[in-house]
């Protein structure tokens, strides 16, 4: 028996299973991120992770793995493929993708998310000269925002503050979120901490979520949308990303919904 918490052996200790993890790589992916995750689990978490390509994904046989890691990219690829990857998601699979990822998830059904599209300005016609100005004006090429954390949520264990600095380096933002359990990380009301965030963006960043947890049949599909282990050395949400990884198959299906 414990002085306090839950006791021992009790029903609401979870009994974890070792992950069984497949990184996709190869053509088409962002090689930077998929180094950023092969880099945090190989080397600092002496962990194994089999790094697959992408046009090889059809030959391979998924149910050897537990997760499967999409970073960022173009995954046109495996739209063959989709059956293949709904069948293993339902039978208990864990995704967690990243940026462009959670996009071609999200397009293909796997998750619930949808973005907002960028308007194109058609009003009036423009000086070429300002082409190159205007276009890097509107990009987001490395800032930092301040989101809030839900620390009862798997995604937050062992953190014991409830703000935390998150990594972005696009534009890509998610429509609001009506899923009140299903989004342990969003931006705070002024998120912006450092850099700089085009003008016609500060009033979409206040609120959006950052991480977004979807159910498909037994499986999970976690989205992070901003950058959890940028350069090797974003600590903090690191700690998320690793935790999606070991509690993601044990999230309760009724809070994604």
């Amino acid at each position: 028996y414990t002085l306090q918490g839950a006791d021992l052996g009790s029903e609401r200790f979870l009994p974890l299973d070792q992950p069984g993890v497949l990184l996709v790589t190869g053509e088409g992916i962002s090689s930077l991120e998929a180094g950023e995750i092969w880099h945090l689990l190989d080397v600092r978490m002496n962990m194994p992770v089999v790094l697959g390509e992408l046009n090889r994904i059809p030959q391979m046989d998924l149910s050897e793995y537990t997760h499967i890691l999409m970073p960022s990219g173009n995954y046109e690829a495996l739209v063959s493929q989709i059956p293949k990857l709904e069948s293993w998601l339902k039978q208990g699979g864990t995704v967690i993708a990243l940026g462009s990822a959670t996009q071609w998830l999200a397009y293909n059904g796997f998750s619930e998310l949808s973005f907002e599209k960028t308007p194109k300005d058609s009003t009036r016609l423009k000086s070429y000269g300002d082409l190159y100005l205007e276009r890097s004006a509107a990009r987001i090429t490395g800032s930092i925002f301040e989101a809030e954390i839900d620390l009862t949520h798997p995604i937050g264990y062992g953190l014991t503050r409830d703000r935390i600095p998150v990594f972005r380096n696009h534009t890509l933002i998610p429509e609001p979120v009506h899923r009140p359990y299903a989004v342990p990380v969003r931006y705070t009301d002024s998120p912006l901490l450092s850099g700089y965030l085009p003008g016609n963006l500060r009033n979409e960043m206040p609120g959006i979520a950052s991480v977004v947890i979807d159910s498909y049949g037994s499986g999970r599909v976690i989205s992070f949308i901003d950058k959890p282990n940028f350069r090797g050395f974003w600590d903090g949400t690191n700690r998320l990303f690793m935790n999606a990884i070991f509690f993601g198959p044990k999230i309760a299906s009724i809070s994604t919904r």
